[in-house]
């Protein structure tokens, strides 16, 4: 079977495949690897690309508003996204000037309450932290350091 694919050939002494968030295959291999054993790896590996490109083929029709940035999600509702001349969140319609203020926004939304429910679970289980904090991480929920500081993905937020 035939597949559209991105190549990438780096320092490397292994072939692999992935398929990326938006549903590309792209296959990473050593510099001086042949095409046709490229192809030779795909052919190998076409039931599970099949597989895993149908699931996410799944995932990307079911998200994909939310990845094409026509809405997102906000404690787990969803909310039509409108590029404007500010950045508020007003009449459950979300207004943005740009997308790297998606994160300040969600944040300032939930950050009151979810710092509460963080407050009792630190009370009943006599956990504190000195700071928490949110970032954008990709394939994480959140972390911790040895100084009691937490950061949490503000994804969370969208759940």
């Amino acid at each position: 079977m035939n597949y559209d694919y991105q190549l990438i050939r780096s320092k490397r002494k292994s072939i692999s495949v992935e398929i990326s968030p938006r549903n590309e295959i792209i296959v990473r291999c050593p510099q001086g690897l042949g095409i046709a054993r490229v192809e030779k790896f795909l052919e190998e590996k076409s039931c599970w690309i099949e597989k895993h490109f149908n699931n996410k083929l799944k995932n990307f029709e079911a998200n994909s508003e939310i990845i094409n940035f026509t809405s997102i999600l906000i404690r787990g509702e969803k909310h039509p996204v409108q590029i404007g001349a500010k950045t508020a969140f007003f009449n459950g319609i979300v207004y943005i000037k740009h997308q790297k203020e998606v994160r300040k926004l969600i944040t300032e939304i939930c950050v009151e309450e979810f710092i509460q429910r963080f407050n009792n679970i630190s009370l009943r289980t006599r956990l504190y932290a000195v700071s928490v904090s949110f970032k954008n991480y990709k394939g994480r929920w959140g972390c911790c350091s040895i100084k009691k500081e937490i950061c949490f993905n503000f994804k969370i937020f969208m759940l």
